[in-house]
């Protein structure tokens, strides 16, 4: 109990100094269009996960195709190196955690001299509040929320039980006259090393030719790993069918991998780029994670996802541009074989037929 009130106390003193610092760097409201050239500078704020990273990309680039400005990202350590990849993106400054590192930050941004900044968090974030209030631009667009004093423009969030993540995120484009379309989808772009290194991986294992089914297990919490038993089962249930598959991990799965496949099925890379070119390479996608997820929309790879329930009034994130289907309860580790082998086999007939006939 003492602990509980302790977190509401240090909650009401960090929303009372946030509240303050917003007065403070509040920003002159206008309706004046923005616009830009080639010669300008836009910076993104979006901090937070590979995920996070992932669905802000076509936003960005929408940018960049539009006006054809210096597109520059302020990232932090768990998603920087997702903005690397990409051609378009003209510079990446990388937050340290503390004030310190806020500082650093909006001062390295500073010195570009940008013209706009737009924060893609739909959330408050603190930071990111930090981040804008300290740097200085004309321009600055958000998502509505609490922090809107920090901008000179703001826009509503569409529904968020209707409406991707990747098409939420692209909102905050509204007052340059831009809006997602049909056309829009998830980029990722790896090496040449990265896709030769997968190639490589899938043709020791499999000829030219064979559909595989790729199996990841890994995502990134105990809560949404659903059992080495149940992935056995899983495997089982494709070699029953005369499915080849892959099993995909990240390195710190790798010993649960072992426990789950034979050694030499096992997709296990460091490189974030290897393991979105392995996903390329698959004909259907096994997943309780959402970064893969996103990846296989990149190569509109069908994916069958496991999912933990989001919070309400909210949608999961689902595949931006691929076949899916999916099953969502309370807890991925929850989740009976049984349940999944019934709708899983209906999707498994569902692609391969589709596959088969099409070929």
């Amino acid at each position: 109990m003492r602990i509980q009130s302790l977190n509401k106390v240090e909650h009401f003193f960090k929303n009372l100094l946030l509240d303050t610092y917003l007065s403070i760097k509040a920003a002159k409201k206008t309706t004046e269009s923005i616009s830009l050239t080639p010669a300008d500078t836009v910076v993104f704020v979006r901090l937070h996960k590979i995920g996070d990273a992932l669905v802000a990309i076509p936003t960005m680039k929408a940018v960049k195709d539009t006006f054809g400005c210096r597109i520059v990202v302020v990232a932090e350590k768990r998603n920087h190196f997702i903005y690397r990849n990409y051609a378009f993106i003209d510079e990446v400054i990388v937050y340290r955690k503390g004030l310190m590192g806020v500082s650093d930050a909006a001062a390295t941004v500073n010195r570009l001299k940008p013209r706009l900044l737009i924060d893609l968090h739909e959330k408050i974030s603190t930071t990111s509040s930090l981040l804008v209030g300290q740097i200085n631009a004309p321009f600055k667009i958000s998502i509505r929320s609490r922090n809107e004093k920090l901008f000179t423009h703001t826009v509503p969030m569409p529904d968020p039980s209707r409406t991707h993540p990747a098409d939420r995120t692209a909102a905050v484009l509204q007052p340059l006259g831009l809006a997602s379309d049909e056309s829009w989808n998830i980029l990722f772009e790896p090496s040449t090393d990265a896709y030769q290194t997968a190639e490589t991986f899938m043709r020791s294992n499999y000829p030219v030719g064979t559909h595989v089914v790729g199996v990841n297990i890994s995502a990134g919490s105990e809560a949404r790993f659903w059992g080495v038993e149940n992935f056995k089962k899983l495997l089982h249930l494709l070699t029953e069918r005369g499915l080849p598959y892959i099993l995909i991990t990240a390195p710190d799965d790798l010993e649960r991998a072992k426990q789950i496949a034979p050694e030499p099925l096992i997709a296990c890379f460091r490189d974030f780029a290897v393991f979105a070119a392995v996903i390329s390479k698959v004909d259907l996608l096994f997943t309780p994670d959402t970064s893969a997820v996103h990846l296989a929309s990149v190569w509109k790879v069908p994916v069958f996802g496991l999912y933990n329930k989001e919070q309400p009034g909210f949608i999961n994130w689902y595949p931006y541009r691929s076949r899916y289907d999916w099953i969502i309860a309370d807890s991925v580790a929850q989740i009976p074989f049984e349940t999944v082998r019934e709708k899983f086999g209906a999707f498994l007939d569902k692609e391969f037929t589709q596959n088969n006939t099409s070929n």
